[in-house]
């Protein structure tokens, strides 16, 4: 069974029915079944009559660390991409692959621990806990369960610290043992209540410990994409596709371009996409290093285990689009594909250190360009988040050097 704090929103739509329209976009969805599991595409249509503009199929991420209310906040967050796109004539079709972002991490495990003199403080150690909960929720009943193995202790124990903290003062030594001890007493208690609520998941067949359940995400791409090939009158595209991807869906979205933007062996062949663009895409996942980042590699091979199951350096390898589009088994690229890289200015907040190990580019678009594939960079936004505010500037420009099939034909008659 499928888990994602997704189905927080409400009731879910007629199939097809928009939820939301705007003057100049609207947004609807559409379920589709692979493997015998649900995936949801929303779906972003411009205003008009459309038809002389591709539709643009975009990998969306959400975390790498776990579902969670951060995941619902990013599929709103992620809609800002599709009106943009939309806004300026391009249909956009959005999938999400959360749960190949797998709920149970050790990574998450381990930052708590790091975070254990919070534990010492009555009732902000509760606030700690509440924000790890909240990063592990993946259904309403795990609402409940936080309901009762967080907020409620968390409340008791700030209404005992905050009635108890005059008495103790008062009886002196001993009251001074009794708060030593209660502050003490937090750091059994928050990991205790932690595991509490990760067994409450196991025991509801909500956590995922052995990754059987990951999802295959190029073959959800893959359906995503068919359906836009399939649907183009309803998208109000004029047929032509241009594949996206965002942050950890730009990984994804690498991966699936470099399998299908292989260059036509008929010259004349029209290729599948009009374009890619992945944009602050994750692109290397490999972790051999030999400079400061070696000391990050033990985290990070734990983080590529939990969420992909490459456990060794040859699995990252595979997973890893800068090492495939260098592999002697990458075949040629379409150069009629071009392939748009954009990054921000300082993705990380000016952390270099974590900005070249997630988001470095280059090494990726010297192996597309090796290939044959045209490739334009560009920057968009201040960092990995508000760029979603330039975004809208690129979709504009973007879109207008996308001709439509009928100034593609005026252009070949007069060059003919």
């Amino acid at each position: 069974m499928a888990h994602s704090f997704a189905r927080f929103r409400k009731p879910a739509l007629t199939e097809g029915e928009d939820e939301k329209k705007t003057s100049t976009a609207a947004r609807s969805f559409k379920t589709l079944e692979v493997d015998g599991r649900k995936v949801t595409l929303r779906v972003f249509t411009p205003a008009g009559e459309g038809g002389s503009k591709p539709a643009v199929v975009m990998v969306c991420g959400l975390l790498w660390f776990g579902e969670g209310i951060l995941g619902f906040i990013g599929l709103n967050f992620n809609d800002a991409f599709g009106h943009a796109l939309a806004r300026h004539g391009l249909a956009c079709v959005q999938i999400h692959t959360p749960q190949r972002h797998i709920a149970q991490t050790r990574v998450q495990e381990l930052a708590l621990a790091l975070c254990a003199p919070v534990y010492l403080v009555p009732g902000l150690r509760f606030l700690l806990l509440a924000a790890d909960v909240l990063m592990l929720l993946t259904s309403r009943r795990d609402v409940w369960l936080m309901l009762v193995a967080v907020v409620l202790p968390g409340l008791v124990d700030a209404v005992l610290a905050a009635s108890l903290a005059v008495p103790m003062l008062l009886m002196g030594p001993l009251g001074w043992l009794f708060t030593a001890l209660f502050m003490i007493g937090g750091l059994v208690l928050v990991p205790a209540l932690h595991f509490a609520f990760r067994m409450g998941q196991y025991l509801m067949g909500e956590l995922d410990l052995t990754g059987e359940g990951r999802r295959d995400y190029l073959k959800e791409v893959e359906a995503a994409v068919s359906w836009a090939e399939e649907n183009a009158s309803a998208l109000k595209s004029d047929g032509r596709l241009v594949l996206c991807g965002y942050s950890s869906g730009g990984h994804v979205a690498a991966l699936y371009g470099l399998e299908t933007c292989v260059a036509a062996k008929d010259g004349r062949a029209r290729s599948r996409f009009e374009a890619v663009v992945l944009v602050s895409g994750i692109y290397d996942l490999r972790t051999k290093w030999e400079d400061m980042r070696r000391f990050l590699a033990p985290a990070m091979n734990l983080i590529f285990k939990d969420i992909l199951g490459a456990d060794t350096e040859a699995r990252r390898a595979a997973a890893s689009p800068a090492a495939v589009v260098q592999s002697p088994q990458q075949k040629a690229l379409d150069s009629n594909c071009t392939w748009w890289i954009l990054n921000a200015r300082t993705e990380l907040l000016g952390l270099p250190l974590l900005e070249d190990i997630l988001f470095a580019s280059a090494g990726f678009a010297d192996g597309l360009k090796a290939k044959g594939a045209p490739v334009r960079r560009a920057q968009c936004g201040h960092n990995h988040w508000l760029l979603i505010f330039g975004f809208p500037a690129f979709a504009a420009s973007f879109s207008a050097t996308l001709k439509g099939t009928e100034g593609e034909e005026e252009a070949e008659k007069v060059a003919e």
